[in-house]
C-alpha cells in the first residue's frame, strides 16, 4: 500500500517495467479532478473519481504512471513524446497548482499539491522541474 509515494519502490518500479533509467528528480504526483457535473450528480462519492497519477519529466517525453485510490503503482503506464505536447502550462497555487497541455487536440489538466506529507520529494521536485521544464522554456 502506498507505495507509489517510496521512491525506492518507484525506482524498483521503473527497472520491472522497463522504463528510462529512474531520475528521483523528475517524478511528481498529480491527480486529476472529477468533473463538476460528476460532483453534483454524485456529491461526496465524486470523489472516488479522482484519478491518481504520477509524471515523469524527461527531456524528450512524459510518462504519466496511473496509480490506485490507495497509491500503489499500476501498469497503466502512458508515454507522450515532447514533441507532441502543445501549450505546457504551469500555473502556481498557494497550497495546489495546476499543470495543464494538449496532446493531438486532447487537453490533458491535473493538479498537484505543492506539499506532499507522504512523499516528502514532492516540494523539491516541483521547484526543479519547475526551473527545469517551464522557466527554462520561457527564457529559450
Amino acid at each position: 500500500m502506498n507505495n507509489g509515494f517510496k521512491l525506492d519502490k518507484i525506482k524498483d518500479y521503473f527497472e520491472l517495467e522497463k522504463l528510462p533509467e529512474f531520475d528521483d528528480k523528475s517524478i511528481l504526483y498529480i491527480l486529476k479532478d472529477a468533473s463538476l457535473w460528476q460532483y453534483i450528480l454524485f456529491n461526496f462519492f465524486a470523489t472516488l473519481l479522482i484519478k491518481h497519477y504520477l509524471i515523469y519529466f524527461q527531456p524528450n517525453q512524459i510518462i504519466l504512471i496511473k496509480l490506485t485510490l490507495l497509491g500503489d503503482l499500476t501498469k497503466n503506464i502512458k508515454k507522450i513524446p515532447m514533441e507532441k505536447i502543445t501549450n505546457l502550462q504551469f500555473k502556481r497555487g498557494t497550497i495546489r497548482s495546476k499543470l495543464s497541455f494538449m496532446v493531438d487536440n486532447q487537453k490533458f489538466e491535473f493538479k498537484l499539491p505543492n506539499l506532499l506529507l507522504v512523499g516528502k520529494w514532492q516540494k523539491a521536485n516541483l521547484k526543479q522541474i519547475i526551473n527545469d521544464y517551464f522557466l527554462s522554456a520561457k527564457t529559450n
